[in-house]
């Protein structure tokens, strides 16, 4: 592939990953690392990735943007939505983004069967959960043991320090608007020896904390912020 497409290919994506979901993340200050047990997961086409958590930690509810990370693979998911099955009676936090799926069967006794299956599950204190994965496209395996992390911890020093000097370089330090973001993620890419979407997600950090705006998105266009302008290196962020 031609450098030229490569560069539009990364517009589009950046594009693409601006209007994902939101994944400001939650996490627990000074604590120690909550731990979670995946009792099942699925890979649904209309849903995505769907996982059956077990919580005896006392963690009142999964905030949308908490992020999970596998203590056996260190891959890391954050947290979508709580799918909370209908009718049934299960446990609902206040701080969870919630999602109803509506058990619909053909003759009473099955769903006399699954209402009893969620019922039990909500006992035991095992909970549904709609995730999407960071940086990779797998779902958590059965009896993995996930922790809710510090965003930080999925953020790759070289490459935000790396990213940042190029807006400011290709701004001239907010100076100029910056018209050229696929190239840049592109350059990025190849200096950190970086997969793209890893560079795109952390120009997403980058403006989910304020640091760059998006102000066009066509053409694609995006600008240091007040914030971006004073701070120096990737060490006042992280």
């Amino acid at each position: 592939m031609k450098g030229n497409d490569k560069t539009k290919r990364n517009a589009n994506l950046v594009r693409y990953i601006a209007k994902l979901p939101n994944v400001r993340c939650h996490f627990m200050e000074n604590s120690k690392p909550e731990i979670l047990q995946v009792i099942d997961s699925f890979q649904i086409s209309n849903l995505g990735n769907i996982v059956f958590i077990k919580n005896d930690n006392q963690i009142l509810g999964l905030k949308n943007g908490t992020v999970l990370k596998s203590k056996h693979s260190n891959k890391s998911w954050f947290v979508k939505n709580r799918i909370i099955e209908f009718p049934s009676i299960e446990t609902a936090f206040e701080n969870e983004t919630i999602i109803n799926s509506f058990l619909n069967f053909s003759n009473i006794e099955n769903r006399i069967i699954a209402e009893k299956n969620a019922t039990e599950r909500n006992n035991n204190n095992i909970f549904q959960y709609q995730i999407e994965p960071i940086f990779h496209n797998n779902k958590p395996e059965k009896n993995e043991i996930l922790e809710i992390i510090h965003y930080q911890e999925l953020i790759n020093p070289k490459v935000l320090g790396k990213l940042l000097r190029e807006l400011k370089f290709f701004s001239e330090n907010g100076k100029k608007q910056i018209l050229s973001i696929g190239y840049l993620t592109f350059e990025v890419s190849k200096m950190t020896n970086s997969r793209t979407t890893e560079v795109i997600n952390h120009l997403r950090f980058l403006t989910e904390k304020g640091y760059v705006a998006k102000t066009s998105d066509e053409p694609l266009v995006y600008e240091l912020t007040e914030k971006g302008k004073l701070v120096n290196d990737e060490t006042e962020i992280i």
